[in-house]
């Protein structure tokens, strides 16, 4: 079933109920991922879009969360322009955790850095369109002829990786087929806006 059209709902409320933290009915707002000591994290919406309980897997140290925008998941709107996607692990318990860029910037252009953001695994998939590091974050634009487990999208997306309250987080911005990839580096941006404010200190 695809996050890019409206969904069945019947199993988002059992799922939302399990979701540490899970607020603002079905399709909540924010998720918290707990751990067993320190604060959570939360996985903040930015404006326009909600959690799809149904296609997130929470764990209780790390999670993968998927948005859309409310309006498709809550069948006001057919199709959506933009899916985002949120990893969330810990920061490796053997030392301070480096920044973003210093963990990928150096290699993410050889095979194994193109490896590991491919969605199958596979080097020659991924194409390197652009990397930079801004501040905390590493952005890159690439595209990957692999499929997406949440849907059709087309092979040009963005991500970001960041490390923010004691965690590492890879975002994803992705598109449906056809539609205009433009859209996706705005909603990035506002994405990692919104986990920046919820987990201030």
């Amino acid at each position: 079933m695809s996050t890019w059209t409206n969904r069945a709902g019947r199993a988002a409320p059992l799922l939302c109920g399990v979701l540490a933290g899970c607020m603002g009915g079905a399709y909540p707002a924010r998720v918290e991922i707990g751990a067993p000591a320190g604060a959570p994290f939360v996985v903040a919406a930015p404006a326009g879009f909600c959690v799809d309980p149904a296609s997130s897997r929470i764990g209780q140290q790390s999670g993968t969360v998927l948005l859309a925008e409310c309006a498709v998941l809550e069948g006001r709107k057919r199709e959506g322009s933009v899916l985002l996607a949120a990893t969330v692990a810990p920061v490796p318990a053997d030392g301070e955790p480096p920044s973003a860029p210093a963990l990928s910037l150096g290699a993410i252009g050889g095979a194994a850095g193109r490896a590991a953001l491919s969605r199958n695994g596979r080097a020659a998939g991924v194409e390197i369109i652009e990397a930079r590091a801004e501040g905390a974050a590493l952005f890159v634009h690439l595209s990957d002829d692999a499929p997406f487990a949440g849907g059709a999208v087309a092979p040009e997306y963005r991500r970001a990786f960041v490390v923010l309250g004691g965690r590492v987080v890879a975002l994803s911005a992705l598109a449906p087929p056809g539609a205009d990839v433009a859209a996706l580096e705005p909603a990035l941006r506002a994405f990692l806006a919104a986990l920046g404010a919820a987990n201030r200190g």
